[in-house]
């Protein structure tokens, strides 16, 4: 399943501003995670991949600043991979901030809780998989 967000960007806005109807969208997406694991009976993997999800879209929305977001999900025999698209050829790193820094975390969570995650070879879009229990559908 493949979908595409369309977001209206505000100039005036700096890469750290999330606007009102981004935050909506990346709760909209987790929803679409939610119930599309759920009808597949993956319920052990909701609360991972919404987390998960949560921070690739978030990340993808703050540093991408492109106008369009494609989200994707799949399901292999042993993993559901979801993939996140800004069209940005900037790169996620993952980050150590200080106690007391309220943000760039996000990164260093999917690093701990992905089996495995990546960035495409242009940079343009973020995935990770999570194993899944075995086939039913």
């Amino acid at each position: 399943m493949t979908l595409t967000f369309h977001r209206h960007c505000d100039p005036r806005h700096t890469a750290a501003d999330v606007s009102q109807a981004d935050a909506r969208l990346v709760g909209e997406i987790r929803s679409v995670v939610h119930g599309w694991l759920a009808h597949r009976g993956l319920l052990p993997l909701i609360d991972s991949a919404c987390l998960l999800t949560s921070e690739v879209v978030t990340n993808a929305l703050v540093h991408g600043g492109g106008s369009s977001l494609r989200f994707a999900m799949e399901r292999q025999l042993a993993t559901v991979g979801i993939r996140v698209a800004d069209g940005s050829p900037g790169r996620p790193r993952v980050r150590k901030p200080a106690t007391d820094e309220e943000c760039g975390r996000g990164m260093l969570i999917v690093e701990a809780l992905a089996d495995e995650w990546g960035v495409s070879e242009d940079g343009t879009e973020t995935w990770f998989t999570l194993s899944s229990p075995a086939a039913d559908g």
